[in-house]
């Protein structure tokens, strides 16, 4: 649980650093091909960089990890735990979270069968070499992959630029950009850089569309007119690359705007180098509170690749120590209370070793944390490239009056 909340944040961190990265210093140049494939990237590197670890991990000297467990509170009528209250919210947070994943995967399928319906609907023609689903609904035309999707009411000469802007779109394979951004809604759907690169990187396809048909030479006043027609029709889903009416304004700024000169691509060289080393940085820094930390010569580097599990897992672990963990009678009596934390090291054959005291408040407290510790069972081991190491861990006690 701690790991997938651990990635997305990472991931949500990445997407923000490139996107404004780009906001700031690319988004208004005409470059549209160079935008299109850093924001694709950037997306690309967001999902995949954070789930990995870049430390360069030796083999020699005394291998140890020491991970922090959720503080454990006691009192003395009855026993409380961070760790129940924390995976309460760990809990909500994840079914919200999984909730969201599970609404936008239909959601991608469901987009997916209106296409495959509307193909079933009306066939394909051919023409030309280019293969058309002739519509007789109000939906803009669209383009899905190698299919066009257009109204048979337009004339000959309206399809003729419409084929063309939307053959670029086929010829540059921006559905696969389309499906990126899905998986990308699916995997992080409440963070609201997601939306911002599902705007931009769509944006950036009419322009680049744009840019082919007036390339072909046609009149861009009449073109103009015929984006403005052609957008007051029914947008099928977000799947398609369509004309939307949301961003024909924007769309036509860029048609008029003088093209960026060739001094201005000189930032890309810089920008994308500093972009990627402060990803890769972000993605060695170590995070605070839970996050394991590998500790060689006293050197500190990321988390091991498999940790220490106590037998059952989490819970287990929790319902453990609420059945085993009791207030000490004379602190309770004296109105004693304070924080212990009790050291421990998992061996990498499992046994609880080396238990002792590294934060004490009085020795009875002390005692009792150190005695319901030794009193675990064997854990699985942790790991580092497939090898067993011994695991120094720590489990906070909070003892607490009512």
């Amino acid at each position: 649980m701690d790991n997938l909340l651990i990635y997305l944040a990472r991931s949500f961190i990445c997407l923000g650093i490139l996107y404004l990265a780009w906001w700031a210093f690319m988004r208004k140049d005409t470059f549209f091909t160079i935008n299109r494939y850093y924001l694709f990237a950037s997306i690309l590197f967001s999902i995949i960089l954070p789930a990995f670890n870049f430390s360069a991990i030796t083999s020699f000297g005394s291998i140890s990890t020491r991970i922090f467990l959720d503080a454990i509170t006691v009192k003395p009528e009855e026993l409380q735990t961070a760790f129940l209250s924390n995976l309460s919210v760990f809990q909500v947070l994840t079914v919200i979270y999984l909730t969201g994943v599970a609404i936008f995967s239909i959601r991608f399928l469901i987009q997916l069968v209106q296409i495959y319906r509307l193909i079933g609907k009306y066939g394909i023609s051919r023409r030309e070499g280019i293969k058309i689903v002739f519509t007789d609904s109000n939906y803009a035309p669209f383009s899905f992959f190698g299919l066009i999707f257009l109204n048979s009411k337009f004339n000959e000469e309206d399809i003729e630029k419409i084929v063309i802007h939307e053959k670029v779109h086929i010829d540059q394979r921006h559905s696969v950009d389309l499906i990126l951004l899905e998986l990308l809604t699916i995997i992080q759907w409440f963070n609201p850089f997601t939306w911002l690169y599902r705007k931009s990187l769509k944006s950036i396809h009419e322009y680049l569309a744009d840019e082919g048909v007036l390339l072909k030479g046609f009149d861009k006043l009449g073109y103009q007119q015929l984006l403005l027609s052609m957008s007051l029709g029914i947008q099928v889903n977000d799947l398609t690359n369509n004309i939307h009416k949301s961003i024909i304004k924007r769309r036509f700024t860029m048609m008029n705007r003088e093209k960026s000169n060739i001094s201005s691509s000189l930032k890309y060289a810089f920008l994308l180098p500093f972009a990627l080393t402060a990803l890769i940085l972000f993605g060695i820094n170590d995070l605070p509170s839970k996050t394991p930390v590998l500790i060689i010569s006293d050197s500190v580097y990321v988390n091991p690749d498999v940790m220490p599990v106590f037998p059952g897992g989490e819970k287990a672990l929790q319902k453990f120590i609420i059945s085993n963990v009791k207030y000490p009678e004379i602190c309770r009596e004296n109105k004693i209370q304070g924080k212990v934390v009790i050291d421990f090291t998992v061996t990498k054959s499992g046994k609880i070793e080396n238990i002792n005291v590294s934060l004490s408040t009085h020795p009875e407290m002390d005692k009792e944390g150190m005695r319901v510790v030794g009193l675990m069972p064997d854990w699985s081991p942790g790991q580092i490239k497939g090898k067993f190491v011994d695991v120094k861990m720590s489990l906070p006690f909070n003892f607490k009056l009512q």
